[in-house]
């Protein structure tokens, strides 16, 4: 076989086709200039193969370990080059040094801060005359947060190379190391000083102005070093985000643009410059750079919390004009917005929310119904759908919903389960059922659910099948102050049944809002009235301050019973002999539960919700056989349950 020509080279003979040399060395030499020759040409593949047969060939020569690992840390196959880098420690002996450094530096590069400080440890037992082994070593140990250990091997450092030039640098990271930011930012100028060519001292001296607040500071010294060193993108980033913490957002934009310009394949230039746009209000210039950032990352999550940042930015705008009356606008941009932000709830609750200020109750429900089927898991947003479905009670009365269908089957979970039960109010907090009901999602019509009611009062409602409820002559209209301000309180005259309106003073008028009430209260009278015939739900009454008596609680039952096969829970705290969770039935329609505790104490102290404990109690209940409840107790069992 005869030797190729150069004639032959310049027809694209590549190097690893040619005649190899016949001498080892020259083979060697021949084979890695051939790797390298096809790691230019893209055969990453190719060039793993030579080096691993080099490696197989020549094991204790250090270059075909170092550039295969070099090759794939290159690739982000760490875990390989470890590999790669691992074997030659072991065999090599030349050059064993720069293969352990090596090794030490991937591990760094995988993150293992443990394992960075384990292996310069080692280099520096083995080579104690090596000022890289002391310095590698006090970097290992400051990164994996043995700080004690770092200042012991930096001290051990400067008094055996104390001319090394990594000296400044060190001894100011580890003031950074300590959070000590105002000896650290000294220190970094005295490092600047020192080395007024190494740009570690000017990131890492802006880094530590900036955490301490140094802002003005921080500005001029990387005004000075982007010009000085314009290529180091990490100068560039503080840069703007120096501007951004300062507020000064033309700056800000700017310099995000010539980080992205530096740094087209890094995230950190889209999402912030996105940001800084957002915050002059540039909405549309932060989508279009955010959907790029989406294009390029698909995978980064920043660029996710941005486009959620810039819908919170949309949405303030929003409401905003909201607050000024301009709710066409407002709708407008909000239709944009939930367009573009689909998984954004805020949007569509103030969407709704302009529906409400304009007082279009069914289009305010419509858009409140829609937004719970988006997002069910917003407590805020059913809240707001059952208060729309009151006013549109007060609205249009003759186009309510059809009452809750009564047929009879298991509850599969707690917001089934809690909806087969209906509040016929209580004292101290008489609507506190109602709440438990709104915890675990539920949110019914109910004329007792946010009602103060004694037992006296109520049974005299059932028996008169509240008559008179909702007419003019016995209702009053007053006001409460609530939390979120002032609020409409309804009273009625007979029965002395008052209860929350959810509508603030200041949306409507005292002789409209006194007209809707009526008109809502005669609603839910009847809707009520269909529930109790209907003997589909289990009816819960409690007392907080006391026991009801016996008669009373006879006597309410027997009001309930006047309607057909309806069935009473009476709520009481537990006794040591009834431990909470206990339900028994007392007789045909009435069961008797023992709860841990109400939401306030017998003297009304805020105890803080028992949403968990009433859960037990209907759980109980629910679990009792419907044909044992309908059946007769003995006459003696029963007056023993009830004292």
């Amino acid at each position: 076989m005869r030797a190729r020509s150069a004639r032959d080279h310049n027809k694209g003979v590549g190097m690893d086709e040619m005649v190899i040399p016949t001498g080892a060395s020259d083979t060697l030499e021949f084979e890695l200039a051939a790797a390298q020759a096809a790691m230019g040409r893209g055969e990453h593949e190719r060039a793993l193969r030579i080096w691993e047969g080099l490696r197989d060939r020549y094991p204790t020569h250090p270059a075909a370990y170092r550039q295969a690992a070099a090759a794939l840390i290159a690739s982000g196959k760490l875990d390989d080059a470890d590999a790669v880098l691992r074997a030659g420690c072991s065999r090599v002996t030349e050059d064993a040094l720069l293969l352990a450094i090596d090794h030490a530096r991937v591990a760094g590069r995988r993150h293992d801060v443990a394992e960075v400080a384990s292996r310069w440890m080692k280099i520096r037992e083995a080579y104690p005359k090596e000022a890289v082994a002391h310095v590698g070593c006090v970097e290992g140990l400051r990164e994996a947060g043995r700080l004690e250990e770092a200042e012991a091997s930096f001290a051990a450092l400067i008094e055996r190379f104390p001319n090394e030039r990594a000296v400044p640098i060190l001894r100011a990271s580890l003031a950074d190391a300590r959070h000590n930011w105002a000896e650290a930012s000294q220190l970094w100028e005295n490092a600047r000083e020192r080395l007024p060519d190494n740009p570690v001292g000017y990131v890492k001296g802006a880094r530590s102005l900036q955490q301490a607040s140094r802002l003005d500071e921080a500005e001029a010294l990387l005004t000075g070093a982007v010009t000085q060193f314009p290529d180091i993108v990490e100068l560039q980033v503080q840069h703007a985000e120096v501007a951004a913490r300062r507020q000064e957002w033309p700056a800000a934009i700017q310099r995000w643009t010539r980080v992205r310009e530096l740094q087209p394949d890094n995230p950190h230039g889209y999402i912030q410059g996105a940001a800084a746009l957002r915050s002059m209000g540039r909405l549309d210039e932060a989508q279009m750079l955010l959907s790029e950032a989406t294009d390029r990352f698909p995978s980064q999550i920043g660029v996710s919390e941005q486009k959620l940042l810039t819908a919170s930015a949309q949405l303030d705008m929003a409401r905003a004009l909201i607050a000024q009356g301009r709710l066409n606008e407002a709708e407008e941009m909000l239709r944009a917005g939930m367009q573009r932000f689909p998984q954004d709830h805020g949007l569509f609750m103030a969407y709704a929310t302009v529906a409400t200020r304009r007082h279009d109750w069914e289009e305010a429900l419509r858009r409140w119904r829609d937004a719970q089927r988006r997002f069910p898991q917003v407590a805020e947003i059913r809240h707001r759908q059952f208060e729309a479905e009151l006013r549109v009670i007060d609205a249009e009365p003759s186009e309510h919903p059809a009452p809750a269908d009564s047929s009879i089957e298991p509850p599969v979970n707690m917001y089934e389960i809690i909806t087969r039960f209906e509040s016929l109010g209580g004292t101290l907090q008489g609507c506190e059922f109602g709440l438990v009901q709104r915890a675990y999602g539920a949110e019914p019509l109910g004329l007792l659910r946010w009602t103060e009611m004694a037992p006296k009062n109520v049974c005299e409602a059932l028996e008169a099948e509240f008559e008179g409820v909702g007419l003019p002559e016995n209702t009053e209209l007053g006001v409460h102050q609530t939390p979120d301000g002032p609020e409409y309180f309804t009273s009625d005259k007979r029965f002395l049944m008052s209860m929350h309106t959810f509508v603030k003073e200041s949306e409507v008028p005292h002789d409209k809002m006194f007209a809707l009430c009526c008109r809502r209260l005669q609603f839910l009278r009847e809707k009520l009235l269909d529930d109790l015939r209907g003997a589909s739900k289990i009816f819960v009454y409690k007392i907080t301050w006391r026991l009801m008596e016996s008669a009373e609680l006879e006597r309410m039952h027997a009001a309930l019973r006047r309607y057909g096969n309806t069935t009473l829970l009476y709520v009481q705290r537990a006794l040591p002999e009834k431990p909470h969770g206990t339900v028994e039935l007392v007789k045909p329609g009435l069961l008797m539960g023992y709860i841990d505790r109400f939401s306030v104490s017998a003297t009304d102290e805020p105890l803080g919700p028992a949403t968990e404990s009433w859960g037990l109690i209907c759980r109980h209940a629910l679990a009792l056989p419907r044909d044992k409840i309908s059946s007769n107790v003995p006459a003696k069992q029963q007056r023993a349950l009830l004292g």
